[in-house]
């Protein structure tokens, strides 16, 4: 989404504002409300991975997974997100998507004094119960911002967002990719699929032959435009060549 808002931002502004940092700040992802269930999820989906990570960097995450799961596991997970993903993940792609178009994104929350401001701040005046973002929430009424605004809940980000979107990419995949190519695909070598499905995505759509297909369609695709042809754009019939 990013990437298309980037493109059509070209050529009427060449610097943005984003709203990204205020959830790692001011704990407004619903992890916060129980790092140690998270942290046990960590776990679960450790386990689902066949290969692609060896002793010592399973031995990473399992760390990073139990320490949100002890006495001071918010803390630690607040510690986590701020050093380690909120730069390596979440930033990154934001400069990557909008510099591809040559957009410079600024990111207000995550001023240095803010920041440590934030960090200062007793854990009731961030998150009491289901209430997250308190204190920038009422900042925000203070300023007289519609309430509609600042009391609204988060939305759902991801592929839960566009359901008719996923499943027609769900129906192509299942359409060109044959069945009896998955069998030997190298991302089912890294992954218990089963187990993974069963932990991402519920009971309700575990085992689901189109949405392995989606994933292993979305895996071939990278792969052969990152890798093999070195991020240029690919042939238009790429998926000929594929399959």
């Amino acid at each position: 989404m990013l990437y298309l808002l980037s493109d059509t931002v070209k050529g009427k502004a060449k610097c943005i504002m984003s709203g990204h940092g205020a959830d790692e700040i001011f704990l407004g992802y619903g992890m916060y409300k129980n790092p140690s269930a998270y942290g046990n999820q960590i776990l679960t989906r450790l386990a689902t991975l066949r290969g692609g990570l060896d002793g010592d960097e399973r031995s990473q995450f399992r760390e990073i997974a139990v320490s949100f799961m002890g006495q001071h596991g918010l803390e630690s997970m607040i510690r986590f997100n701020q050093a380690h993903e909120l730069p390596n993940d979440n930033l990154n792609l934001v400069d990557r998507l909008s510099m591809a178009h040559g957009i410079e994104v600024r990111v207000p929350f995550l001023d240095e004094e803010l920041v440590q401001l934030a960090n200062s701040m007793p854990i009731r005046f961030l998150l009491d119960g289901d209430r997250d973002k308190i204190i920038l929430r009422d900042s925000l009424r203070e300023m007289g911002i519609p309430e509609e605004i600042y009391t609204r809940p988060k939305s759902m980000a991801g592929r839960k967002t566009i359901p008719n979107v996923m499943a027609a990419i769900e129906a192509f995949a299942d359409d060109i990719v044959p069945d009896s190519y998955i069998a030997s695909h190298p991302f089912l070598h890294l992954l218990n699929y089963e187990d993974l499905m069963l932990t991402f995505e519920g009971n309700q759509q575990q085992n689901s032959q189109a949405r392995l297909k989606s994933y292993v369609l979305a895996f071939d695709l990278l792969r052969h435009i990152l890798v093999e042809n070195n991020a240029d754009e690919p042939d238009p019939d790429i998926l000929n060549q594929l399959y």
